[in-house]
């Protein structure tokens, strides 16, 4: 059976965008009347988002991306490829380049996971070499974004996506950050918590997972 190597792109590749993704994007929606909507709706709804980022992470990410809806999906791709050129491709951090390396010189299957869409973090999976990307996808009617988004990462779809590649879990290693991540770190047999918040620190701790610290 193969292994695998599941890296969280916040924290150990780059730091969260989710934010600033969504600012970009509605800065550069096109028509100067849809712009100015578009970034005084984002505007408007921070404070709700820094309140839900407390305590709902993934509520927060779905309340950014309605700020996406009636975007073409092609003007959505060219977006995701300036932001990761412009704002991204000089911040990949050098610990998580040297992660990866070494999980493919180990033979291991590279998964990248975020929590960002896919398109706008393809180009760094390309980048690194990644075999896999597993993220946020945009849904689409007629080509015109939705302001959805579909999140393949159900409760257990470390378990099936393993089984449909023939991972050995036990033998595989996974780097999280945040609570979302305990599913996975739960399933391997080498999980670290990289830059863990309290809570997460904490089940690691109780777990006795190893705890990376590195600089931001």
């Amino acid at each position: 059976m193969k292994t695998a190597a599941f890296v969280r792109v916040e924290e150990t590749l780059l730091g969260a965008h989710e934010v600033a993704a969504s600012f970009y994007m509605a800065l550069n929606a096109p028509g100067l009347a849809r712009r100015i909507g578009r970034l005084g709706a984002l505007m408007g709804s921070l404070p709700a988002m820094a309140v839900l980022g407390l305590e709902d992470r993934r509520a927060l990410r779905r309340l950014a991306y309605l700020h996406f809806r009636g975007l073409g999906e092609d003007r959505v791709a060219i977006l995701a490829r300036e932001l990761y050129e412009r704002h991204l491709t000089t911040r990949v951090r050098d610990h998580g380049r040297r992660l990866v390396a070494r999980a493919q010189s180990e033979g291991h299957t590279v998964v990248l996971i975020t929590s960002g869409l896919e398109d706008a973090l393809r180009p760094l999976a390309e980048r690194l070499g990644a075999d896999e990307l597993v993220g946020y996808r945009l849904e689409y009617r007629d080509g015109v974004a939705t302001g959805k988004v579909d999140d393949p990462r159900g409760p257990d779809w470390v378990t099936r996506f393993a089984g449909e590649r023939n991972f050995n879990l036990r033998a595989s290693y996974a780097y999280g950050v945040d609570l979302d991540d305990v599913p996975l770190l739960s399933s391997v047999g080498f999980p670290c918590a990289v830059n863990p918040g309290r809570r997460l620190r904490r089940t690691a701790e109780d777990a006795r997972w190893p705890v990376l610290e590195v600089s931001r």
